[in-house]
């Protein structure tokens, strides 16, 4: 069946990065001095400019990012303010992200920063991560250096897209929403509570009632952040389509029926301007609607927005079920451009063991990121999260009696899951350097790619310098082509 076109970022039609070349001379300034949509064109971000290898002073490339494309004043001390800010949370973030202590870093990572100075300083002479310069410490110290100024300005974005508001923004829809509720608008009515992390509520269809929850979440820097590394088609604009957001869980066969409730109540709601220009994007995973019913809701979403989209995904490989609707361009009170995510899935389709842990989803999900910010991750890493996330998927008895049997257990356990990592649908590839056959390393075939098709990362010099496994040149040779590049 023929699907409505969705407003994604069509990757075949990627225009290389190096393409965008307006002068001759400085291949810095000439990149730098491309408009942030030009970019954008190309699927890439000022993040991703970052990666090139003309970039040897990530200082210089930081200083001019600030200036040119977060529009930052670096002799405004409120400005100023805000890029030590995001450092730090950049570092925080890095962290977490790396699975390491803050006393861990390198002492150059360390140091108090309370001037713009101080923080070129740690950003000082960081060849990109690819640069076999100096000892092994000191390509180590100079990758986290070369990460940081990567996230610094991820953040950077995130705040000049509004990220700090987005609470306020999630205040004030919910607050409508509740208004709503008091006059009998709102499609459902709470059990108890009200807008408060997941509540019960009674829900109708064909004037019979239901029982559903509601959970709702505002979306944090990081996780904006974090989304922008996933995606490298998403600006932090895009990645705040999902900022203020809200999933139902509801018996399967009245997910379809709640799509339509929840748009109409949307579009009629007196407290949220839905203009025609606003913009409404649906994705149905795992769901077995029929033919009839998905031109019915495309009907449905046409009549709604002219800015329309419905596309049919395969989420997680096929183990996630549900309904994503995005709202975007809302008006609430005295806040515009707001973005509304809705989830509907099914009641009881939490899987929760083994593979379909989400701490092992996380995992699959931070592989993604780290290959965005230094080409992959050592097998050391992926040991030690997955060892963090078989505390909470089996934790330890109580009895001594069982610890041998539990030990048993946890061994079996830990190796079907790094074989689960590696599987094809996840697409997290292997590559050994061939100089040195000990040093493995995991990523994101898919951010790789995508970093091959802009002219980020040179294909046949990537074959030169590593040996990919028999399945991951599979992969990224169907991955490549599918996008429209020859190998």
């Amino acid at each position: 069946m023929a699907h409505e076109k969705t407003k994604a970022v069509d990757l075949a039609q990627m225009v290389p990065v190096r393409q965008f070349n307006v002068q001759k001379g400085d291949a810095v300034n000439n990149i730098l001095s491309l408009p942030p949509e030009m970019l954008r064109k190309s699927g890439s971000t000022a993040i991703d400019v970052l990666s090139l290898p003309e970039f040897d002073d990530p200082k210089k490339a930081f200083h001019e990012l600030v200036k040119r494309y977060a529009k930052l004043d670096v002799n405004n001390p409120e400005d100023i303010k805000k890029i030590i800010k995001a450092y730090k949370e950049a570092r925080e973030f890095f962290c977490q992200l790396m699975v390491i202590p803050p006393e861990k870093l390198p002492d150059t990572l360390k140091a108090d920063v309370s001037t713009y100075d101080d923080l070129l300083d740690i950003f000082q002479t960081t060849p990109r991560y690819g640069t076999k310069t100096g000892n092994l410490n000191t390509r180590y110290k100079k990758a986290f250096a070369c990460a940081l100024v990567k996230l610094t300005y991820a953040f950077l974005e995130a705040y000049k897209y509004g990220a700090v508001e987005l609470r306020e923004k999630t205040k004030a829809v919910f607050d409508a929403m509740n208004a709503d509720l008091e006059v009998g608008d709102l499609p459902f009515a709470f059990e108890g509570g009200g807008f408060d992390d997941c509540e019960n509520v009674i829900m109708r269809e064909d004037n019979k009632d239901f029982k559903a929850k509601i959970c709702s979440r505002t979306k944090s820097i990081a996780s904006i952040v974090g989304k922008m590394l996933r995606k490298p088609e998403y600006d932090a604009k895009e990645a705040m389509k999902d900022g203020v957001g809200m999933m139902f869980e509801v018996p399967a066969n009245k997910i379809y029926g709640q799509i339509f409730a929840l748009l109409e109540y949307f579009r009629n709601s007196k407290r949220f301007k839905f203009a025609d220009n606003c913009e409404l994007e649906v994705e149905v995973s795992g769901m077995d609607f029929t033919q009839k019913q998905e031109r019915d809701l495309i009907n449905q979403l046409r009549k709604i927005s002219r800015n329309h989209a419905f596309k049919r995904s395969n989420r997680a490989g096929g183990r996630y079920r549900g309904v994503n609707i995005v709202l975007k361009g809302l008006s609430v009170d005295a806040h515009e451009n707001v973005s509304i995510e809705i989830q509907i899935v099914p009641q009881f389709n939490k899987n929760e063991r083994g593979a379909s842990h989400h701490r092992i989803y996380e995992i699959v999900r931070d592989i993604t990121m780290l290959t965005r910010l230094f080409g992959g991750i050592n097998e050391f890493w992926i040991k030690r999260r997955l060892n963090l996330a078989l505390d909470d998927i089996l934790p330890a008895p109580v009895k001594t009696s069982k610890m041998d049997e539990y030990k048993r257990t946890r061994e079996k356990t830990f190796n079907n899951l790094f074989k689960y990592l590696t599987r094809e649908d996840n697409r997290i590839g292997k590559r050994t350097d061939k100089n040195d056959k000990n040093r493995v390393r995991y990523f994101s075939v898919d951010i790789l790619a995508t970093q091959i098709v802009l002219g980020l990362v040179d294909y046949n010099e990537m074959r030169k310098l590593y040996k990919f496994d028999k399945r991951t040149e599979g992969l990224l040779r169907k991955r490549l082509q599918s996008m429209g590049f020859s190998v």
